[in-house]
């Protein structure tokens, strides 16, 4: 990277669940991205309010699957169907 893309206006973005194997393994001191980082996101769950938008109104069903997923938008994308199955479906089984 430091000999080929100095000079270009690539961005390299690196995105993961993981907290602290993201600082542990590339922001870290002995990590060849050590300060390199421009900006850092954390990105926070949804709260229940966005899940209403997202799902609709129905009470019961925000709570099984804020119960579930707490907010994380990509676990909230499994719940399109009904809950319990997707559930069972995408949670429970192998």
């Amino acid at each position: 990277m430091d000999e080929v893309l100095t000079d270009s206006d690539l961005m390299l973005i690196l995105c993961g669940s993981s907290v602290g194997m993201i600082e542990r393994e590339v922001l870290s001191y002995k990590s060849p991205l050590y300060g390199r980082a421009k900006k850092i996101m954390k990105i926070k769950p949804f709260n229940v309010e966005a899940l209403v938008e997202w799902f609709g109104c129905d009470l019961e069903k925000i709570v099984k699957i804020y119960g579930v997923t707490n907010g994380i938008p990509k676990y909230m994308e499994f719940f399109e169907e009904d809950v319990e199955k997707a559930i069972v479906k995408k949670l429970l089984q192998r």
